[in-house]
């Protein structure tokens, strides 16, 4: 009966150290979602607005603005950046539990058995660690991912900066 006891206890630790991701992961996942939102141009621009209508010089940092509040690659790339970042829950999670269920429809209605169905509910715990390592992958996607939007972003201020001046 100890033995028993034991390999309960086992399970149990087994599980609540399979459910560990971490603080840390976490706190990082939530700086990245600010970084993300923080990130987003303040309007969509309309394709018929004219923002420099009424100016009579243009400005570059009014230019460099329009470029990047305008561009279509950049909020593809901010996209792509929120699907990285919607990754991490989606990694971390356990998986769903299964409902088994199983009749022996031969066994109702006989003299000789009794009724036969099965019911069973099961639920996969990952190695314990696991589910932080793949956290840890899909952050450091993000994070890759993030610093990709920023380098196209200066891309795009260098590129309008740079025809400002010619």
């Amino acid at each position: 009966m100890k033995e028993l006891a034991g390999f309960g206890g086992g399970l149990a630790l087994a599980a609540l150290l399979a459910g560990c991701v971490g603080p840390g992961l976490a706190a990082r996942e939530r700086s990245l979602a600010q970084r993300l939102e923080g990130s987003a141009p303040a309007v969509i621009a309309d394709a018929g607005d004219d923002p420099f209508r009424g100016h009579a010089t243009l400005e570059r940092s009014a230019l460099v603005r329009e470029v990047l509040r305008r561009n279509p690659g950049l909020e593809a790339a901010r996209s792509a950046w929120r699907a990285a970042l919607a990754r991490f829950p989606q990694e971390t999670a356990f998986a769903d539990p299964v409902l088994d269920t199983a009749i022996g429809p031969a066994s109702f209605g006989s003299d000789e058995v009794d009724p036969g169905f099965r019911v069973g509910l099961s639920q996969a715990l990952p190695f314990p660690g696991k589910r932080g390592l793949r956290g840890e992958v899909a952050l450091a996607e993000a994070e890759a991912v993030s610093h990709e939007y920023q380098d196209e972003r200066l891309r795009l201020a260098a590129t309008a900066s740079q025809l400002f001046d010619e």
